[in-house]
């Protein structure tokens, strides 16, 4: 019911120039993945997102706090990484208007495999939210893996050059 009321032209928070984590990682742009010790860092060229996933929150002293990309922890299991990803402050779970409350949570995985002869990687979103889900959704995507790819700084404009005001 409340998906039915979003009209992209006038609610996409993408024409406003933000975005949230489901859009963004379901998003074919490309991105990187930094490891910078106590976070990893995925750097998404579309935005120009720069999203910290905390190893040791506690340890880093860093203070959670609530925004439109959360407060992410992570963890190894394996060669995989997984994160969990709470305090969401961002209307819609994708570009398409599905709701998420206040207290959505994700939980995300992201690992390696071997595809034809080629590396790519697994994302993997599962979004639970008690207020708008009765089950859980779960979003999955493989990019092809390239680390090491260079790509330009995103400068998104969300006021058209030359309109009337």
């Amino acid at each position: 019911e409340v998906a039915a009321g979003f009209y992209a032209p006038r609610d996409n928070p993408e024409l406003e120039c933000r975005t949230g984590v489901g859009a963004s990682m379901m998003d074919p742009m490309p991105l990187e993945i930094l490891d910078e010790g106590d976070r990893i860092i995925v750097h998404q060229s579309e935005y120009n997102v720069r999203r910290s996933i905390w190893l040791d929150p506690e340890g880093s002293g860093i203070e959670p706090a609530s925004g439109p990309f959360g407060f992410s922890v992570g963890r190894w299991e394996g060669d995989e990484l997984i994160v969990e990803t709470t305090m969401i402050d961002y209307p819609y779970l994708d570009p398409y208007g599905t709701p998420q409350s206040d207290q959505v949570q994700y939980l995300e995985r992201f690992g390696l495999s071997e595809v034809g002869g080629e590396m790519r990687l697994d994302y993997s979103l599962t979004a639970i939210d008690p207020v708008m889900y009765e089950e859980p959704i779960v979003m999955e995507r493989q990019r092809r893996w390239q680390p090491g790819r260079v790509f330009e700084e995103f400068n998104c404009t969300h006021e058209w050059e030359g309109a009337e005001e």
